[in-house]
């Protein structure tokens, strides 16, 4: 039961009931392959549904294993390998699916083996980024259709995410371009496809992007630095919600790093600004648990020159605490309550 009082003294209650069971299924569960068939030595990528409370097992059917809920993954040998993917809650309930990867000395790549991430809209001045998804999937070079082209390919990992392989490029006259880029897999095939890329001046219409990200599968602790990344424009005003102030920062992909000291819920806002004038915020929420460990010792007793036994009391703000006294002797202890512990000096 919730009872809230306001300042005039009125009064509310509500009632909710949670139910707590022990043999809840795992329903619903499903993955995603990259490519269904690669070359030896091509990357995939697997990503799991990314349900709260879940832990993932993954067998990729050669002796590899991993716990992750994405995993990139190359093949050394031609051969039909069996995926084992077990997803399992809380309850210990798991639910397991199977899936094949085919891999062919003679495999030619598709749109279906890649994904890529182009920034349609921009302008004169802003850095564009050009990504492939997964990194690894073969030799990548792109034409930007401004008589300007490149294969310098940087390999960045995206928390959360997976590697992905990542081209710049700067446009300097305004016009709509097309970007074409060509995957060349370890198998010696090729494969071409095209973007449309639209490129504004000062005041033109052109759109810009706020998205960012962070590794929300992982708990964000206090005190620990929390890694985000932004896309889709070129300049980014981070708030974190903290008070801290705001952020400039001028490359996307680029990590950020942001600590939080107190715990609680923040509300992060970020503004994307382009070269044209244009902005456009968005916002997410990220949750820090109470995270930091607070451990006071008190001496009682002291010893006396090893003829007879210290005396101190240890408290701690965890659950659980691991205290090695005097290197001598080490204890589990409950930090629900204050401990008389002795030592030897």
């Amino acid at each position: 039961m919730l009872n809230v009082e306001n300042g005039c003294g009125a009064t509310a209650s509500i009632n909710e009931t949670v139910l707590i069971q022990n043999n809840l299924p795992v329903d619903n569960i499903d993955f995603s392959i990259s490519a269904d068939t690669i070359c030896p030595g091509d990357n995939v990528f697997f990503q799991a549904d990314n349900d709260d409370g879940l832990t993932y097992v993954w067998d990729l059917g050669d002796g590899t294993t991993s716990t992750d809920y994405g995993i990139t993954h190359s093949y050394g040998s031609v051969g039909e390998y069996e995926i084992t993917f077990t997803a399992t809650n809380g309850c210990g309930s798991d639910s397991t699916i199977v899936d094949t990867v085919v891999v062919s000395n003679n495999h030619t790549p598709s749109a279906n083996n890649v994904v890529a991430f182009v920034q349609q809209e921009g302008c004169v001045g802003d850095e564009m980024i050009f990504v492939i998804i997964p990194a690894g999937t073969g030799t990548i070079s792109w034409d930007f259709g401004d008589g300007n082209s490149t294969t310098d390919i940087e390999q960045v990992f995206v928390q959360g995410i997976a590697n992905v392989d990542v081209a710049y490029h700067t446009y300097i006259a305004q016009g709509t371009y097309w970007a074409t880029y060509s995957i060349t897999n370890s198998c010696g095939n090729t494969f071409t496809d095209s973007v449309e890329v639209t490129i504004g001046g000062p005041g033109s219409p052109v759109g810009t992007q706020a998205n960012f990200f962070w590794d929300d599968t992982q708990t964000a602790c206090q005190g620990e630095p929390v890694e985000f990344m932004a896309i889709g424009g070129a300049t980014y005003i981070w708030d974190f919600g903290d008070g801290s102030g705001q952020l400039v920062t001028n490359t996307s992909l680029d990590p950020v790093l942001h600590t939080y000291e107190e715990a609680g819920a923040y509300t992060i806002t970020l503004t994307s600004v382009n070269a044209c004038g244009q902005t456009e915020t968005s916002d997410e929420t990220i949750y820090v648990p109470n995270s930091k460990i607070d451990v006071s010792t008190n001496t009682v007793t002291k010893p006396n020159c090893g003829m007879n036994n210290g005396m101190a009391v240890v408290s701690a703000s965890v659950v659980l605490l691991r205290i090695l006294t005097a290197g001598r002797m080490e204890i589990l202890v409950s930090s629900r309550a204050v401990y008389l512990l002795v030592f030897r000096s």
